[in-house]
This record gives C-alpha cells, sequence and structure tokens, in this order.
C-alpha cells in the first residue's frame, strides 16, 4: 500500500474526522507528515479558530503511530539528494516537529498562543517574500523572452542558491532530467503567470548531451526536439 501524506487543508479535514474515533491500526504506518504542512497547523493556534485546531492535535493519538511518526524531508533535502546527489547537513527538524507535538498535545491552548502567534509571524514573512521575489521574475519575463534555456538556467541557479550547491555546466543535462517534472511544473507555471496568450518557443538545453526526443511524461507520446512553436495550451498539455 502507498504511503500518505496531507496538506494543511487535508490535515484539518482528516483530524476532524478522526478527532473521536480510531483509524485500523495497520493504515496509521501509512501516513507521512509533511513540516511545512505542520508548521502551519502550528500557526493556526494563533487564529481565531485556534481551539479547534488545538482538539484536532489532542485527537492525534486516535490515528498515528504516536512514537514513530514518519516525517517526509524538507525540499531542500530532497532536491539535494535526488538532483545533485549531496546530503545537507542536519538540522534537527524532525525532532523540532515532534518537539512541537508534544508542546500542543501536552498544554493547554493559552501556553500555546505566544509561540503560535510567533510560528505564524515567520511563515507570513516566508510567503511575503516568496510573492515578491516571484513578482520581480514575472516583470522580467514579461520584458525579456523567456525560452526554455534561459528558464533553465535561472532555474539551476536558484536551486543552486538556494541549497548551497555550484553547478558545473556537465551537471546541467543530469539535473534537469532527474527533476524533470519539477522543471516541467516551474516552467509552465510562469509561462502562466506571465503572459497566458504568449506563444512558446523552445528548444531542449545542450541537445547534443541529451537524446534529442522528449517524451510526454503523461502520454508516453514522442515528439521530435522542441524547437517549434507551440501555445500556451498545446504546451501544458505535452507535459
Amino acid at each position: 500500500m502507498p504511503l500518505v501524506y496531507f496538506d494543511t487543508d487535508c490535515f484539518h479535514h482528516f483530524a476532524t474526522t478522526f478527532q473521536d474515533k480510531p483509524l485500523a491500526q495497520e493504515l496509521r504506518g501509512k501516513l507521512l507528515f509533511s513540516p511545512i504542512t505542520m508548521m502551519e497547523v502550528f500557526s493556526h493556534l494563533a487564529r481565531s479558530w485556534g481551539g479547534g485546531v488545538h482538539k484536532q492535535l489532542l485527537g492525534m493519538h486516535n490515528w498515528i503511530v504516536t512514537d514513530h511518526a514518519q516525517v517526509l524531508p524538507w525540499m531542500d533535502d530532497a532536491i539535494a539528494r535526488i538532483g545533485f546527489g549531496a546530503t545537507l547537513l542536519q538540522d534537527d527538524h524532525v525532532k523540532s516537529l515532534q518537539a512541537n507535538l508534544n508542546a500542543c498535545i501536552n498544554s493547554e491552548l493559552p501556553d500555546l498562543l505566544v509561540v503560535a502567534k510567533t510560528r505564524d509571524e515567520e511563515l507570513q514573512q516566508i510567503k511575503n517574500q516568496y510573492a515578491k521575489h516571484f513578482q520581480s521574475t514575472i516583470e522580467f519575463c514579461r520584458e525579456n523572452p523567456l525560452t526554455e534555456d534561459v528558464f533553465t538556467d535561472m532555474w539551476l541557479t536558484g536551486l543552486a542558491n538556494r541549497i548551497g550547491i555550484s553547478v558545473v555546466p556537465k551537471m546541467i543535462p543530469e539535473v534537469v532530467q532527474t527533476l524533470g517534472a519539477l522543471h516541467e511544473f516551474e516552467f509552465c507555471k510562469l509561462m502562466v503567470a506571465s503572459n497566458q496568450n504568449r506563444e512558446i518557443v523552445t528548444k531542449r538545453t545542450h541537445p547534443q548531451t541529451i537524446d534529442e526526443s522528449f517524451v510526454g511524461r503523461r502520454t508516453n507520446r514522442v515528439y521530435p526536439e522542441r524547437d517549434y512553436g507551440l501555445t500556451l495550451q498545446e504546451q501544458c498539455q505535452i507535459v
């Protein structure tokens, strides 16, 4: 059976459903926790409906393995390991997550409000910084032609800076291939955000080192090297 993890909205619905009734024991070990989801859940304790969130956390013993909850890695860790074959220094986020969860379960809501408000402010600051960065990227793309080569250079530079790894040219084809789904998603997202009606003219980066065909990841159809014009709708259908 596959493992399952929740986004924040799904966590709230699931936790409410099993707040007062148990989940089958054989299913509890199939649940994973996303660090960013749990950070958001903790921050929601500071909202006007924080009392309901606290009840959800108190009821988690009904549906999790209480002494061995499984936690997903941070996005940075996954990108470093899968895309670059590197291991980042441990920041004890798993222990921190467990400590936060224990504190929520063993404390009354008023005692948690100060920490919850601090966490909420931290998350809002992170979101605001990302929004400003994304907006500046969109403005750049609206004023400059966005080809896949240009995007790939921007994308790789951002990833490398994010995880603190230097990228050399010979690494580019392998990283793009390994993180292909993320690459295509981010490229399409940026095209949609910058100009929905723009026609896309792309070609594969470093075609001499990459198989000069493109396999549609959802359709398994093979397309020639992408040096032809596609509308945004056609591009998204391919990827």
